[in-house]
């Protein structure tokens, strides 16, 4: 196992926050073929921070994948 890179870490959350803040980014939408929500590759990746904020702007905690 290695442990993430806190740089790197930072600054994909940093690309992610600009992201939310731009009109047209849907917090809720599904990607893949596991049907994940960003919330779910946030909070699988280990982005505390970044899933902090994803709940706080309305990211379904319920959305359930198909894995």
């Amino acid at each position: 196992y290695r442990s993430p890179d806190p740089v790197k870490k930072r600054r994909q959350s940093a690309i992610v926050e600009i992201l939310l803040d731009s009109d047209g980014t849907d917090i809720k939408e599904v990607v893949g073929e596991q049907q994940d929500t960003i919330l779910h590759i946030a909070a699988s990746y280990g982005h505390n921070e970044l899933t902090r904020e994803l709940v706080a702007k309305g990211a379904n905690i319920h959305a359930r994948n198909i894995r």
